[in-house]
């Protein structure tokens, strides 16, 4: 796997620019911004919100996923979040988002009940 934050391979201009249609719009997640890109294979990127939520989103599929983990939520800094998503790339539990709803509000009402790892 490859992967790059070099903002020429974060397609910026097409995903992120909030002056047109943009993931976080579709999406409904405020401030949605690539952290990393995958640059061959199924050009995932790793992405972060003004909440400091992380998110996988696959430009084959379309779908934007919430990656929900108490040892994510347990890391402190940006880079160790990263590392861990890097490393659990195969296990992640994640749960798509959608326009009317983001399964992270959903656990937040539940008392953080039905996050598992």
């Amino acid at each position: 796997m490859t992967w790059s934050n070099h903002p020429g391979d974060l397609a910026l201009q097409t995903y992120f620019n909030p002056n047109k249609p943009h993931l976080g719009g579709d999406f409904g997640v405020e401030g949605l911004q690539p952290v990393l890109r995958e640059k061959r294979g199924p050009h995932r990127f790793i992405l972060v919100d003004s909440k400091d939520r992380f998110y996988m989103y696959e430009e084959w599929d379309g779908f934007l996923y919430w990656v929900k983990s108490k040892e994510l939520e347990e890391l402190v800094t940006y880079q160790e979040k990263v590392n861990w998503i890097l490393c659990e790339l195969g296990d992640l539990e994640t749960e798509p988002v959608f326009q009317d709803r983001h399964p992270a509000d959903f656990v937040a009402s539940e008392g953080n009940k039905a996050i598992s790892t």
